[in-house]
Parts: C-alpha cells; sequence; structure tokens
C-alpha cells in the first residue's frame, strides 16, 4: 500500500512539473522580428587642385574630384599620358602623369582625417643629357590631416629640383 502512495506521489509531481512547464512555455512572447539595421552612408567630394607655379607665379592648374564614402574605402584619381622619346628607334615612350589615392578615416562634426598619396610623375627636357632625351622626374607626396568641410587646406608643395617650378596640392572636402 505505500508502495503504492509513493507512485501516486510521483505521479502527482511529475504532472505539477508539466502543468508548470506547459504554463511558463505559454507565456513565452514569440521572438521578435529581428530589425535589420542599415546605416546610412555618407558621400564626399574631395576636389584636388594642383597648381603649376613658376618662379612663384601660378601658370596652370589641374583639378582632379574623387568621390569618397565614409567606409574607409580608397579611391584613386588617375592622370596619365605616354610621351614618346624623340630619336629612339623603334620608338619608346614614358609615361607620365599623375596618381591621387585617397582614403577618409575618421568623421568628426565638420571635418574628416584625410589619407592622402599624390605620386607625379613629368617629363621635362635636359639640354645637358646626350641626345636631348627628356629626363623623367618622379615625386611623392604623402599628407594625414584632419580637415575641416568646406575649407581649402593646403597638402604639400612639391618643388622641382632642376628648375624654378613648384606644385602645390590643394584640396576642398564637400558633403554630398
Amino acid at each position: 500500500m505505500r508502495l503504492f502512495r509513493l507512485s501516486t506521489l510521483t505521479l502527482c509531481l511529475l504532472a505539477l512539473c508539466m502543468a508548470v512547464s506547459t504554463v511558463g512555455f505559454a507565456q513565452e512572447k514569440p521572438a521578435a522580428p529581428v530589425e535589420k539595421v542599415v546605416r546610412q552612408r555618407t558621400a564626399y567630394l574631395l576636389v584636388y587642385n594642383i597648381f603649376e607655379l613658376q618662379g612663384g607665379k601660378r601658370v596652370n592648374t589641374r583639378t582632379h574630384k574623387i568621390v569618397l564614402s565614409d567606409n574607409s574605402q580608397s579611391a584613386v584619381s588617375k592622370s596619365q599620358m605616354r610621351v614618346p622619346i624623340p630619336n629612339t628607334s623603334p620608338v619608346e615612350y614614358i609615361t607620365s602623369g599623375m596618381e591621387i589615392r585617397s582614403r577618409i578615416d575618421h568623421f568628426d562634426e565638420g571635418s574628416v582625417l584625410l589619407i592622402t598619396d599624390v605620386n607625379m610623375e613629368y617629363v621635362s627636357a635636359d639640354p645637358d643629357h646626350p641626345n636631348g632625351r627628356p629626363v623623367l622626374h618622379k615625386a611623392e607626396a604623402q599628407s594625414s590631416t584632419t580637415i575641416k568641410l568646406d575649407k581649402p587646406v593646403l597638402l604639400a608643395a612639391i618643388e622641382d629640383q632642376s628648375s624654378n617650378q613648384t606644385y602645390q596640392i590643394e584640396v576642398t572636402i564637400t558633403k554630398q
């Protein structure tokens, strides 16, 4: 008889546990749908002006424009041409021009951290060089600067060591 009571007690406890667990599951709320958080990107227009100075006076301006978003990707602007070397047979060529690589790395209200690499290769005639062959000049400038939006900033000045020419590189960043 005692065995019967024990098993009845065990059955009652088991039924009570099942009832409590069923009520617990019934009270749980279904999981809320997961909302995708889409971060809105901001685009920036970078306008690089390259001023060519001869004896301290501006004689030429070149402009490169790059559009970048704020996701730390880099962008490149290239302006290059192949220049024939005189008195070569078959004709040989030299590549000259400019490459600007930019990346925005940090954002604050009204300013950004801009990382810029500028590579220039330009040809000039060297009267002392045999056969009057042109000389290829290479120049590099690297800059990591915090820049306020809508304000032009001088990033670098590159001097041609064989003449009195200077190249000034200026950038203005605007939010699009």
